[in-house]
């Protein structure tokens, strides 16, 4: 199971005192738990009709440490296998959590009170094509002591196409930046991402896909790593890493 703050929903409750929380198996949603300002934490179910036959009653209102919440949430698991990029997103946040790992806490992902910090940026991206929506950037990491550097990851499932996947990353963090220098509300985002104030010397920006480590994806991502890296005018950091789905479902991350 794993909890996400969603900003935008986050956002939207705030003036009411309590803020929604995203509940996942194998990264589909199966309910929200509501934090208020006292210790109520109720839990709603989600999605009766994937979900209707695991107790979806029982646990509807429950308080959180209600033990049908805890029935359901585990009947859930067992009932979906999940989407492949949403377990994909899932095993790489615990590997860079994992504070005996291979990044050693140098990189971490962007969090709020702990959870995975889903941030909305106002463009969506479609593989290389970039158009004004409701998009969302699929992990944020801050490397580096003091957070040196930020990186945008674009994931992809072991089989979906890849080819978009940088142009997409870069699209995302050229949207956050945009959103980080607006004079006035830039402050609020910097101490969302973790930083106390604006810092006074910008942190370097990286765009990365995280596909995996297929010959077809490394000829694609080669090729698009050439072609933005040619216009490349801000100098963005651009980076591919690869993974490999080991038996079990267990990642393993092609290190460079």
């Amino acid at each position: 199971m794993q909890l996400y703050v969603n900003l935008s929903t986050a956002g939207k409750s705030a003036n009411r005192g309590s803020v929604p929380l995203s509940v996942r198996v194998h990264g589909i949603e199966c309910g929200t738990v509501t934090v208020g300002t006292g210790r109520v934490r109720a839990f709603q179910p989600k999605h009766r009709k994937l979900f209707g036959s695991c107790g979806f009653q029982k646990a509807d209102g429950c308080e959180w440490a209600d033990r049908a919440v805890a029935k359901y949430i585990e009947a859930a698991a067992v009932h979906v296998k999940g989407r492949p990029e949403a377990n994909v997103e899932s095993a790489f946040i615990r590997h860079m959590l994992r504070p005996d790992g291979e990044w050693r806490g140098e990189q971490q992902p962007v969090c709020l009170a702990g959870l995975p910090l889903q941030i909305p940026v106002p463009v969506s991206a479609s593989g290389a094509e970039v158009k004004l929506g409701n998009g969302h950037i699929d992990v944020l990491a801050r490397l580096g002591r003091g957070g040196k550097r930020l990186r945008v990851y674009e994931l992809k499932a072991p089989k979906a196409d890849a080819s978009g996947a940088l142009d997409q990353a870069v699209a995302y963090l050229v949207a956050l930046k945009f959103v980080l220098d607006q004079e006035g509300a830039s402050t609020d985002w910097w101490r969302l991402i973790g930083f106390s104030a604006p810092p006074t010397r910008r942190p370097k920006l990286e765009a990365f896909a995280f596909v995996a480590d297929m010959k077809g994806n490394r000829t694609v991502m080669d090729a698009a790593k050439k072609r933005l890296d040619a216009r490349n005018s801000d100098s963005i950091v651009l980076g591919v890493m690869y993974y490999h789905c080991a038996p079990g479902g267990r990642l393993e991350i092609k290190f460079p």
